[in-house]
């Protein structure tokens, strides 16, 4: 299963557990990984997606969404590779309205 580790990194920078030296990183990554942590969400998550992106499958998105309690979690894919298109923006504004 791929795994999207430029969005592990900034999970790790936001949680706080930035590794000091690259050999701490393999480790940081492993604890800020969203597969492990989807099950606990306690907030909602929008999911953004590109259907032909290289570094996320639209399998591993549906993994993820799985794992994410079934109230908290949307998922949204775009017919893209991993650069969205200029719609995401809206749509994640409109999510984000919805729901304040």
């Amino acid at each position: 299963m791929r795994r999207a580790i430029i969005t592990s990194l900034a999970v790790a920078a936001w949680l706080g557990s930035w590794p000091v030296d690259s050999q701490e990183l393999p480790r940081s990554i492993e604890r800020a990984d969203h597969f492990n942590f989807a099950a606990r969400a306690s907030m909602p998550i929008l999911l953004q997606i590109g259907r032909t992106d290289w570094l996320s499958s639209p399998e591993d998105a549906e993994t993820l969404r799985a794992l994410v309690p079934s109230d908290m979690a949307s998922l949204r894919f775009y017919e893209t590779g991993h650069r969205l298109p200029p719609a995401f923006a809206t749509d994640a504004a409109s999510w984000l309205r919805d729901r304040l």
